[in-house]
């Protein structure tokens, strides 16, 4: 789906197959800032709530890319594809621009990405 907001065209990427998948990986692993967005099945993340999707942007690609995991009867990405984000959302080399990120960070977390305290580049925009 391709929009414009302020004169910019854009595209919005659903990933529902491997091959898009591997391409949000590799456009990750060559990016240098990350803009990274979760959507939750509610706000307990240190209850039975869990990440539903990831959103994820890098400046210059021209595609906003989401991946759901958790989305009721559609088309979602294997569980296991998230262990590839791991090191790709939580590397100490990239800038990250968050919306409410103390709060995803915690449902990252809890889905087994490494402890994120202590990075030092990430801008939470709230």
């Amino acid at each position: 789906m391709i929009r414009k907001l302020a004169g910019v065209e854009y595209e919005i990427v659903l990933v529902q197959d491997i091959a898009t998948y591997n391409h949000v990986i590799s456009v990750l692993e060559s990016a240098s800032i990350v803009v990274v967005d979760l959507e939750t099945t509610g706000l307990e993340w240190h209850g039975d709530d869990k990440i539903a999707g990831i959103a994820l942007y890098v400046p210059g690609q021209g595609a906003g890319y989401y991946l759901p995991f958790r989305h009721g009867d559609t088309n979602n990405l294997p569980l296991d594809l998230m262990d590839p984000l791991k090191p790709l959302l939580t590397s100490p080399s990239k800038v990250y621009y968050t919306w409410n990120g103390k709060f995803d960070y915690l449902f990252l977390q809890s889905e087994g990405f490494p402890v994120l305290e202590n990075l030092p580049r990430v801008y939470d925009v709230m």
